[in-house]
């Protein structure tokens, strides 16, 4: 299965390099180039991604969205919204939406919905943007949802406690508040954007209990924070950067 996972990814990376050029996708000010990576709590309601389309030509574009489930793991669903929420069963929207010549869609226009419905997993989730008009405009990512194994390390921390990172939204420094328990050999905090990329880490101190973060170099947006408990994930949290 991963064979063929890697094989269909690679296929896609070459046909959207291909097609990307009149239409192009962002986030946060930043391009989406393949991948999207979004984490979340198996146990959560729903992982959300979201992205930007920018018409790149002079001329006006209807675009829609088609989404494709590459890998879906088993008993977890898939939904998209595009102005609309379609049910988990909708492919392609019925709606299009209006993008004139180098215009760019409202960050909440788009937005990938994955419900894990308390399975711990990775699925894979193709959508494509393309002008109704003519098909071979488009632009396409592939959404990486990753369902955390959430409360598997709970019973290492039976008797301790950590709160969430504060203030949130952050402007320069982030605090978290712990106590941690005998069976904790190692704990420690990640910060990831929205691209997956590892942007900020810190180890929690066994005899401490205040962790104190900079993320006064980050730029303005959505990350994601993961606090990992003798390598096990403990819980993974959205965080703001504000200014």
């Amino acid at each position: 299965m991963k064979k063929l996972l890697f094989v269909l990814i690679s296929l896609f990376f070459s046909a959207a390099f291909l097609n990307a050029q009149d239409l192009t996708l962002s986030w946060n000010g930043k391009p989406v180039t393949d991948t999207i990576y979004a984490y979340g709590d198996a146990n959560a309601a729903e992982i959300v991604c979201h992205a930007v389309v920018t018409n790149a030509t002079d001329k006006a574009m209807n675009i829609k969205v088609k989404r494709e489930r590459i890998f879906l793991v088993e008993g977890a669903l898939s939904q998209f919204c595009w102005g609309l929420c379609y049910p988990p069963a909708t492919e392609d929207s019925p709606q299009y939406h209006l993008l004139e010549g180098n215009e760019s869609s409202a960050p909440e226009l788009f937005s990938g919905h994955y419900l894990p419905n308390g399975i711990i997993g990775t699925s894979y989730v193709k959508y494509t943007f393309y002008n109704m008009d003519n098909p071979d405009q488009n632009v396409s990512v592939i959404a990486k949802y990753m369902a955390t194994p959430a409360g598997i390390a709970e019973e290492s921390m039976i008797g301790g406690s950590v709160s969430e990172l504060y203030p949130n939204p952050a402007n320069q420094m982030v605090s978290m508040d712990y106590r941690l328990t005998d069976k904790v050999d190692q704990a420690e905090v990640k910060v990831f954007n929205l691209l997956g990329a590892e942007v900020r880490s810190a180890r929690l101190e066994r005899n401490g209990s205040k962790l104190i973060l900079d993320v006064s170099g980050l730029e303005n947006g959505i990350y994601f924070y993961s606090l990992l408990v003798n390598n096990d994930v403990y819980q993974t949290k959205k965080l703001v950067i504000q200014r």
